[in-house]
């Protein structure tokens, strides 16, 4: 099986995760289902623009910003839309507003990582400099959002326990494939192994948060 394969088998499962959250949420019309499909839509999104050029067919041609604005602001976006889900999900607005404050707080970081690689598009900036950069910027994320999995575990909710540890299958996940991005390819996306690191730990998301969705 090649690892072509692999990446469209992903996309299926995650299209279908997709279709069935919102199938949930026509029944019972939760917000967090609504930013778990934008989480999960746009990770679709953002593993098909890696692999498009790597599929044997010419009849979809993606143009040169399309690629860019599907990489690094597409993926924050996808954390971005998790957070928000995992704020609904959890209810902690009104179970820990001190918390609330906090991840808005990390929402406006998100937003402003967003705009800002959006903005520099038209710069025409180098691809490579652009992604050490992102790295930067992800670490420094992942390190403001530890004590927030901290302050959530604290609680010795079990709901809590399914949220923090989707999470970090998701986080890890990116983190792996980041690094194997780094040392395989030095960010210039010529091999795409480097994505199933993001792809094992979001499967193993999905089947954690279906189950914390059947414990709700």
């Amino acid at each position: 099986m090649s690892i072509i394969t692999i990446h469209i088998l992903f996309l299926g499962i995650a299209f279908f995760q997709s279709i069935f959250i919102f199938v949930q949420w026509l029944f019972f019309r939760r917000r967090e289902y609504l930013y778990y499909i934008a989480y999960i839509v746009s990770v679709i999104f953002f593993i098909y623009f890696r692999i498009n050029k790597k599929i044997d067919s010419n009849w979809f041609y993606v143009p040169h910003w399309i690629e860019i604005i599907t990489y690094q602001p597409l993926g924050i976006f996808g954390y971005w839309m998790y957070l928000r889900f995992a704020r609904e999900f959890l209810n902690i607005k009104k179970t820990n507003p001190n918390l609330h404050v906090i991840i808005n707080i990390l929402e406006y970081v998100m937003i402003f990582f967003i705009i800002m690689f959006v903005a520099l598009i038209p710069f025409h900036l180098n691809d490579i400099n652009i992604s050490r950069f992102y790295l930067v910027g992800y670490i420094s994320l992942l390190a403001f959002a530890i004590p927030i999995f901290l302050i959530i575990l604290r609680e010795k909710d079990v709901l809590n326990i399914f949220l923090v540890a989707g999470c970090l299958l998701y986080v890890t996940g990116g983190c792996v494939g980041m690094a194997f991005n780094y040392f395989l390819n030095n960010f210039n996306g010529s091999n795409t192994i480097v994505f199933l690191g993001l792809e094992i730990g979001i499967l193993l998301e999905l089947l954690l948060l279906n189950t914390g969705f059947l414990f709700k």
